[in-house]
């Protein structure tokens, strides 16, 4: 995303898809890795991370995912509700051309629990589901052409009441089993990333995106959460005071649809307006839900004059391709004195307790006081 060169840029955490009426429902844990191993559900199920590095995410920003290094590399959580149904998926990128080790996507080596498994030496993974006393029992097997070149999506589900386990590689169905087992919601599990558990097997990966839900997805909403409609990311700005930030909505779009952006909430100060260039003021946006008029999903932002703040107002916005929407993100704007200060006048004050109190009046690099 373009900034102005007056403002600052980071992002932050990417928003889960709504799209396709489900994929938020019955996410018990989302693992993201934006920086640390926080819950961004909202359930609060933080997971510990050891010895892991920042990587490039699957959307090509850096440090948005964690590299596991193949010798000492963790993100272990505790304590997750046990589920007789799950679904459990993450983005991986292999370092080497073939898997370094066997079991460490995601593993649960306990009743009730399961493991995303790849197999070391070759290309090949598998799935497992685990009984309520800890039998595993085996999905199936998939050998995708690539594990190395980019970050593939790996999915494994199981419905209680059919039996029904699946596999899915990038949004597609890769094997399926009916799996004659029982499980329960008793008690809780302890999930490891990047390790297989209790075993010393560590894996060599960028790891992204790790989902944890509490029931079966349908095959259509595993698509798209490979698919990833639209991503939008939570952006902040800083401004100095009396100037502007020219705001461009960020958001991914895995098959490139066309993307427009509807601004969901009004700042509480300041005024939005819509733009066609990223710097001229058009029409002010006073409504909630109104649809930015910019191609690039650009507006502005003005702070009310004289006024400063960290943070000084945000708004939330939602990103749409031709088939659905996504969840919302937000942007946020701090309004701060600008760095550029002199002093322009002293006025001589009085001595107080052995201190000197002066009176200075600074003004800014826009020349306000």
């Amino acid at each position: 995303a373009g900034t102005d060169p007056l403002n600052s840029l980071s992002h932050g955490n990417r928003i889960p898809v709504a799209g396709v009426g489900a994929a938020l429902n019955g996410l018990t844990a989302y693992y993201p890795f934006d920086g640390n191993a926080n819950d961004a559900s909202g359930n609060g199920y933080h997971a510990v991370n050891t010895s892991v590095l920042p990587a490039v995410d699957r959307l090509g920003k850096s440090g948005l995912a964690y590299r596991f290094d193949g010798t000492s590399s963790v993100v272990s959580a505790s304590a997750l509700p046990a589920s007789p149904s799950i679904t459990v998926s993450a983005w991986v990128k292999s370092a080497a051309v073939n898997w370094n080790t066997t079991g460490f996507i995601a593993s649960s080596r306990m009743g009730n629990g399961f493991i995303i498994q790849p197999t070391a030496g070759g290309k090949s993974w598998q799935g497992y589901i685990a009984n309520s006393a800890g039998t595993l029992i085996q999905i199936g097997s998939h050998t995708p052409t690539d594990i190395y070149a980019d970050y593939h999506h790996y999915a494994i589900s199981y419905d209680q009441a059919s039996g029904l386990a699946e596999m899915y590689f990038d949004g597609q169905q890769v094997a399926s089993n009916v799996l004659t087992m029982t499980r329960t919601s008793a008690g809780s599990i302890n999930v490891d990333i990047g390790h297989d558990q209790i075993l010393t097997r560590f894996g060599h990966a960028d790891i992204d995106e790790v989902d944890y839900y509490n029931r079966a997805l349908t095959a259509q909403e595993i698509a798209f959460l490979f698919k990833t409609t639209s991503v939008p990311r939570n952006n902040h700005y800083s401004i100095n005071k009396d100037s502007y930030a020219s705001i461009e909505m960020a958001a991914f779009d895995r098959d490139s649809d066309p993307l427009s952006y509807t601004v969901v909430t009004i700042p509480a100060q300041g005024t939005l307006y819509q733009t066609v260039d990223g710097y001229t003021q058009g029409a002010a946006i006073v409504n909630p839900y109104t649809q930015v008029t910019d191609p690039y999903g650009r507006v502005v932002f003005v702070p009310a004059v004289g006024q400063v703040g960290q943070p000084y107002a945000s708004f939330d916005y939602y990103a749409s391709d031709p088939y659905s929407s996504s969840a919302n993100a937000t942007v946020s704007v701090d309004v701060v004195l600008s760095a550029n200060l002199t002093v322009t006048q002293t006025v001589p004050g009085t001595v107080t307790g052995g201190v000197i109190d002066v009176t200075a009046h600074l003004v800014d690099g826009n020349g306000t006081a």
